[in-house]
């Protein structure tokens, strides 16, 4: 039985994402699935809390208010060294990150824990190719190190212009961490396949799996007709 261990913000939350929603598929396969979680809200055995020590929600406070007046990004969550100290970590023959940028974690720390045992990170989004922005949407400049950030709003969003040192710093974690980067869409490939950061990487192209028995292809008229949808009419789903 290979134990592989999942790390990431949540466990429920997002759990078509993170593997926790197929923990049982993975155990049929001789996977025997667990999760670090930072705000898990599941009482699951199969899930532990990341840096659940005395204080942990004060430091973790403590260095975003660092990361926002220094216009950066998870690099201060340096409890992030200390992962290898939870029992889950010792006991994974693998581990695989997941969303792990989203203010609990230090991208910093991946060298040092990719080194320790065999790592998977999904990016699930571009953050960690640009300086600050999760989706850089028109703008180019991920292309060639940030700077001169024309929409600093943007989310997450920063007080002052310090893109640069951002993309920096998460070029240094990529190129520095022994890691396989699994991207879920053609389109999140051919960014990663273009980026300074993503170029060198171990990247490999695995689309998020589809229960066949819910969604197949079938005639779009009944669904269409009960939702009120006229005929000619253009469907837009979004997921937020």
């Amino acid at each position: 039985m290979l134990n592989l261990l999942q790390v990431g913000r949540g466990d429920v939350l997002g759990s078509r994402f993170n593997g926790f929603a197929i923990r049982d598929m993975l155990t049929e396969r001789s996977i025997n699935s667990h999760f670090l979680a930072y705000e898990p809200r599941s009482q699951d055995p199969a899930v532990e809390r990341a840096f659940a020590y005395p204080g942990s929600a004060f430091f973790t406070k403590a260095a975003s208010n660092w990361e926002r007046r220094h216009a950066l990004h998870s690099v201060a969550q340096l409890h992030s060294f200390g992962l290898p100290l939870q029992r889950a970590f010792r006991k994974a023959d693998v581990v695989h990150y997941q969303i792990i940028h989203d203010g609990f974690f230090s991208i910093l720390a991946m060298p040092f824990l990719s080194r320790l045992k065999p790592s998977v990170w999904t990016w699930h989004d571009p953050w960690i190719m640009t300086g600050h922005c999760i989706y850089p949407m028109e703008c180019e400049r991920w292309k060639i190190g940030c700077g001169e950030c024309p929409d600093l709003a943007r989310p997450f969003a920063v007080s002052h212009d310090n893109t640069r040192k951002g993309f920096a710093l998460n070029q240094w974690a990529v190129e520095h961490s022994p890691i396989n980067i699994v991207l879920a869409s053609k389109w999140m490939m051919k960014m990663a396949e273009e980026s300074p950061i993503g170029k060198h990487a171990k990247l490999h192209h695995i689309p998020f799996g589809l229960d066949l028995n819910r969604y197949r292809p079938r005639d779009p008229g009944p669904a269409r007709e009960k939702l009120g949808v006229r005929p000619g009419q253009v469907v837009i789903a979004v997921r937020g």
